[in-house]
């Protein structure tokens, strides 16, 4: 019974084997029929670079995109295959060892479900490995002792390889979905950012960026689309042209979120008003605004974007309706166009306007400026006391309809502070109060 069951299963493994060759013999045919198509936007390799110098394992990365249901995926060098993957990207550790020095070249073809072959761009690599040059001497046997004309070689060469390092990392916010990653290498390489929400112990994060296209020893990417206010975790990764990888230990940043402060409506008329406020990132500013109240933020007037780009804004409302009660947001655009919108707020214009007193030469007298939209008669309540209500202990009225007032307030007490309002009336009767001013006399 035993031997029989040990039978069957030599039986099912010998079959897998059968079947896997017969797969791979399959794949290679199509691989090497003329349904291909040259697409480096599908297929495309990644690393090593075109152009570079390689020496000892040198890990060659495939990327496939946009191909439906990618079955296969097979790399090339010089023409001959070399790796099979069955997944959509693949790396594979080309011993260099095996070619001789000099120029070879790395393609690779993938297919689709339908059969499709899609082909990458071809590398060219320059293979430069160490000849060994542990030798003894050149044409002496071990019984000749050298002459003049013979040639000594030294018996060992010492040699310095430099590993891959990575410093001076750091990562600045500009935006509040965007955090800009920087490092250096000591030898040139490219390099990629794998990031995400969670910390991770080995190294596998949700969120990828591209690998760096070229060499260098600097190097700077982008982390785009992050949630404002949250903790991310992250490692650099980098390659160099042998294939060396190196990667730092995991670190950390919190991405910044969009802060309005130092919010002020000034220059209030009753056809316009000046909407000031601060930014702690760098963005460009837009005002959306109408007469009636938005949840939405759907209103029926906007201004320009402007100019600049900054922390420190300011946008002039024009054309208003007096005595107008208006809503209005602030639209914050940062450098790589993304918007953040604020609350809703709101002011008042009025009909009263560019309110000021001026003191005259005598220590009891103060007159009072300022100018309506329309013609309108007035009347100043005012008195020693603040008042909330508008209740004072004076006043003086102007029944001459007039858009540019100037009113003065005589017998005065000396040395003391007064507080005043405007009561303007229009000609149908209309009637509006400013808010409270205040003067002293000397």
């Amino acid at each position: 019974m035993r031997i029989r069951t040990f039978v069957l299963f030599l039986f099912f493994v010998l079959i897998s084997i059968i079947g896997y060759l017969l797969f791979k013999q399959e794949v290679l045919q199509k691989f090497n029929s003329n349904n291909e198509v040259d697409n480096t936007s599908s297929v495309f390799i990644s690393s090593p670079v075109d152009g570079a110098v390689v020496s000892g394992f040198v890990s060659v990365s495939v990327e496939v995109k946009n191909i439906q249901n990618a079955k296969a995926l097979v790399i090339f060098i010089d023409g001959s295959k070399k790796a099979t993957c069955l997944i959509e990207n693949c790396v594979y550790k080309l011993k260099t060892q095996e070619l001789v020095n000099g120029k070879h070249s790395i393609s690779a073809k993938a297919e689709d479900s339908n059969g499709k072959i899609f082909k990458s761009q071809s590398v060219a690599i320059v293979v430069k490995n160490e000849v060994d040059k542990n030798q003894n001497i050149t044409n002496v046997s071990s019984n000749t002792k050298p002459t003049s004309n013979t040639v000594i070689k030294n018996s060992t060469t010492s040699t310095t390889s430099v590993s891959l390092k990575i410093s001076s990392i750091s990562a600045k916010n500009l935006a509040s979905s965007v955090e800009t990653v920087t490092w250096k290498t000591n030898i040139p390489s490219q390099g990629k950012i794998v990031y995400g929400l969670v910390s991770s112990s080995n190294g596998i994060y949700d969120l990828s960026t591209k690998m760096e296209t070229s060499l260098s020893l600097d190097h700077s990417l982008d982390l785009v689309d992050l949630v404002p206010g949250k903790k991310y975790f992250y490692k650099v990764i980098s390659t160099d042209a042998k294939g060396e990888e190196a990667s730092s230990a995991e670190l950390s940043f919190t991405s910044s979120s969009l802060k309005i402060s130092s919010l002020k409506v000034e220059n209030i008329s009753s056809i316009g008003a000046t909407v000031s406020w601060t930014t702690n990132l760098k963005t460009q500013g837009q005002i959306i605004y109408g007469a009636i109240s938005s949840n939405s933020g759907v209103y029926d007037f906007s201004t320009n974007v402007s100019d600049n780009i900054g922390t420190l804004h300011s946008i002039d409302l024009t054309r208003l309706l007096y005595n107008t009660k208006y809503y209005y947001r602030i639209v914050s655009i940062d450098s790589l166009g993304h918007k953040d919108i604020s609350p809703e707020y709101n002011f008042t214009t009025s009909l009263i306007y560019n309110v000021s007193s001026q003191k005259n030469f005598s220590n009891t007298q103060i007159s009072i400026l300022w100018n309506t939209s329309l013609p309108t008669k007035s009347e100043i309540k005012y008195g020693t006391q603040s008042s909330s209500s508008g209740t004072y202990s004076f006043s003086a009225s102007d029944f001459i309809y007039v858009s540019s007032h100037n009113f003065t307030l005589a017998n005065l007490l000396a040395n003391t502070k007064y507080y005043y309002r405007i009561i303007s009336t229009d000609e149908n009767g209309k009637k509006t109060t400013s808010s409270e001013y205040s003067f002293s006399t000397e």
